[in-house]
């Protein structure tokens, strides 16, 4: 049967590059105001001198990779969004990653293909209830004055990765909160509006993996001594 086309517009705009980053294991580190930079995870990249050529605009939502080798090999582009990143590390045209885009994030349109995840030990359901998200949000700033303003410190904030997101999707102006279960795999993250924006706590999705869940913070909080 003839598989239905992608909506590209509808990707570009409900999936970020952050999380398609994380799908690959992507580590970064922050190079400016909404800016990630750090080696270039794509196959195209050969080159041993430009070893911190990958750059992602957060706000954009594009990354780009300045190895004259590597926007050699990709036919003279210098980067694009997370639909041509799949394309790429897949080796896949533009229809088939944006069909696959759409099964790895739920966007109605399924498909045979496995999303390339690093692995999780997973007994069963019934001893892991809470399905691990298999990425992590980047970019998060640590030092927002919402947080300043509640009391939380820098060295904080950042211990817990809790700060404001200024990626994309329905966390995009909020303060993100991770949700860990109790083996303190990341599950879930539940946004803070910081503006008067309702709802106040935006939760992720009800399902049925996602059952019982615990913030980092209230686990790990030392406990006092006398």
């Amino acid at each position: 049967m003839q598989r239905p086309p992608a909506d590209f517009r509808s990707i570009k705009q409900r999936i970020g590059i952050d999380p398609v980053l994380g799908r690959y294991g992507v580590k970064l580190r922050p190079g400016g105001p909404h800016t990630l930079r750090g080696p270039c995870p794509l196959p195209t990249h050969t080159s041993r001198q430009s070893r911190e050529s990958f750059s992602v605009n957060l706000a954009r939502q594009v990354w780009s990779c300045h190895s004259a080798s590597c926007i050699a090999a990709r036919a003279g582009r210098l980067g694009g969004h997370g639909i041509d990143l799949v394309a790429i590390m897949e080796r896949c045209s533009l229809r088939e990653a944006g069909i696959r885009l759409q099964d790895w994030f739920g966007l109605s349109v399924p498909t045979s293909h496995p999303a390339p995840l690093r692995p999780v030990a997973v007994e069963s359901a019934a001893a892991q209830p809470n399905r691990p998200l298999g990425f992590a949000l980047q970019g998060i700033d640590t030092r927002h004055p919402y947080l300043t303003q509640r009391g939380i410190s820098p060295a904080t904030a950042q211990l817990f990765a809790v700060g404001m997101y200024h990626g994309a999707g329905l966390l995009a102006g909020r303060c993100v909160i991770p949700i860990r279960d109790e083996n303190s795999l990341l599950v879930a993250y539940v946004g803070r509006a910081v503006n008067g924006e309702q709802p106040k706590y935006r939760f992720p999705p009800v399902s049925g993996n996602l059952r019982c869940c615990s913030t980092s913070i209230a686990r790990s909080r030392p406990t006092a001594t006398t």
